[in-house]
C-alpha cells in the first residue's frame, strides 16, 4: 500500500523525498481496524510568537488500505504545502483544507471504490451539518477545480 500512495504522490507531483521521508519519521501513527480505532487525524502546525512555522507534527493511521490511503493523502498534502514554510511567517486562510480535500476526491474517483465514495458522502455531510467556513469553502470549491482538472486532463484515464 505504502508504494501505491508514493505512486499517487508522483503521478501528481507532490512527490518529494525528503519530504516524505519527514512526514512518517517525524509522525504520530496508529492502527486503524475501523471507525472506532480513528483518534483524530491531522497536521499540527507549531507556530511560535511571531507566526512564524517552527515544526509540522502529522497524525494519521498507518496505511493499510485505501480508507487510510486517503486520510494520509489529506495529512500529507498540509504537510506538503506547510513544509516549505519552515521558518517563514505564516498565515492560514480559509482556503487551508482546499488542497487535501482536492487530492482526497482525486483519489476517490481514482479507486472508484464503494467503501471510498460511501466515507467521502459521509464526511461531507458532516461538513454540512457542522457548517466549518473552511470544509465549506473547500468543498464548493474543489468542484471547480475537478472541472478545470478535466479539461487540462491531468487527472489519470481511469478517474
Amino acid at each position: 500500500m505504502y508504494n501505491e500512495f508514493i505512486s499517487f504522490l508522483k503521478s501528481y507531483n507532490l512527490y518529494n523525498k525528503e519530504i516524505v521521508k519527514n512526514f512518517f519519521k517525524t509522525a504520530f501513527m496508529y492502527d486503524y481496524i475501523n471507525d472506532e480505532d480513528i483518534i483524530f487525524n491531522m497536521c499540527i502546525y507549531v507556530i511560535n510568537n511571531d507566526n512564524v512555522l517552527i515544526d509540522l507534527k502529522p497524525c494519521v493511521p498507518y496505511i493499510n488500505n485505501y480508507k487510510t490511503m486517503l486520510i494520509n493523502i489529506h495529512e500529507y498534502v498540509h504537510y506538503y504545502i506547510m513544509y516549505k514554510k519552515l521558518g517563514k511567517k505564516i498565515v492560514i486562510g480559509r482556503n487551508c483544507e482546499l488542497l487535501p480535500m482536492l487530492y482526497e476526491k482525486i483519489f476517490i474517483m481514482e479507486k472508484n471504490d464503494k467503501e471510498l465514495n460511501d466515507y467521502d458522502e459521509e464526511l461531507t455531510n458532516i461538513i454540512k451539518r457542522e457548517k466549518n467556513p473552511d470544509y465549506i469553502y473547500a468543498l464548493e470549491n474543489r468542484e471547480k477545480l475537478l472541472n478545470l482538472f478535466c479539461k487540462k486532463k491531468i487527472l489519470k484515464k481511469n478517474s
